[in-house]
């Protein structure tokens, strides 16, 4: 099932287009990494799937199901209350009362979305968040990383099955940044919980996203499964013998499902999937005398800035 998909959305504040046409599909149980510039509407496509903005045009449809189809208004309110729901928001800045400690800003919410046992279920998502030392302190002496862990609390606390987080590692020092990159996995291979989340700090999402989207000028360039990223991101291997003719015909004959580029000068580049060891092996028993051999990584953020640049080309 889709827990996102989104058709023709779009929206203009006056004459101004900040997203126009946009389509995203995301799968139950994704982590799905969110791209693009300051600016290109991100944060705007979240608050359309949450509710919190009012589209211009086009349909969010979320769990399989958009509340416009449903028969009546009385449904239509009602099928779209139950979807927000189920839905857990952290954009932009935490929405936090300065005054109230960890544990009241929580308390707080729980009593407002109407959480049975509200006092256990924060204590629970302070223990989740790492802040169960703090849960007595008032929020106004919070770091900003606490704050955003705070932030990931508050949205967690109504135990949602689809999480919307807009660059959650803002203010995170290393080790804090690797324990809520820990934490939204854990989320979603236990809980099953499916995560939207937008961050610019990509080695992060590479590290943790299953699938991607990215948006230029407010419209998606592109999605894509991290295996897919990881094979065009994945190592290009440059190869120069003394007869590189007949070693371009050896390695293409052995490896038929890699690509392959001749540079002048009698360069081989080969892209795909294979060990270089075994490419080595390869051209040594076909006789050939190996003058270059070197390995190639294509970096990651160069990567997504060029899927984001070229893709602004065509909006």
């Amino acid at each position: 099932m889709n827990v996102i998909e989104t058709r023709g959305l779009a929206k203009a504040y006056g004459e101004r287009r900040v997203v126009s046409d946009f389509a995203m599909t995301v799968a139950a149980g994704d982590i799905y990494g969110f791209v693009g510039k300051n600016g290109a509407g991100k944060s705007t496509v979240m608050k359309m799937i949450c509710g919190a903005v009012t589209p211009t045009a086009g349909e969010v449809v979320l769990f399989g199901a958009a509340p416009e189809r449903r028969e009546g208004r009385g449904a239509t309110a009602s099928a779209a209350a139950d979807q927000v729901r189920r839905i857990g928001v952290l954009i932009e800045e935490p929405a936090l009362l300065p005054n109230l400690s960890a544990y009241d800003n929580l308390m707080a919410k729980a009593l407002a979305l109407g959480i049975a046992d509200g006092p256990a279920r924060c204590e629970e998502v302070l223990r989740l968040v790492g802040l169960q030392g703090a849960g007595k302190r008032k929020t106004k002496a919070f770091s900003l990383g606490m704050k955003q862990r705070l932030g990931l609390a508050l949205a967690l606390l109504g135990s949602p099955d689809l999480l919307l987080l807009d660059e959650p590692f803002n203010g995170l020092d290393p080790e804090a940044t690797r324990a809520m990159r820990n934490l939204i996995v854990h989320l979603a291979e236990t809980f099953g919980i499916t995560v939207v989340i937008s961050s610019h700090v990509l080695d992060q999402l590479d590290r943790m996203a299953t699938r991607y989207g990215v948006i230029a000028e407010g419209r998606m360039v592109r999605e894509m499964t991290a295996g897919e990223v990881a094979a065009e991101c994945g190592g290009s291997l440059r190869v120069r013998t003394a007869d590189s003719p007949r070693a371009l015909a050896v390695l293409e004959e052995a490896y038929p499902a890699a690509a392959f580029r001749a540079e002048p000068g009698g360069t081989i580049v080969m892209a795909g999937d294979f060990d270089t060891e075994a490419v080595a092996r390869t051209l040594s028993g076909a006789g050939q005398v190996v003058l270059e051999f070197s390995q190639d990584h294509r970096d990651i953020e160069d990567y997504f800035v060029a899927l984001m640049e070229g893709g602004a080309t065509h909006v």
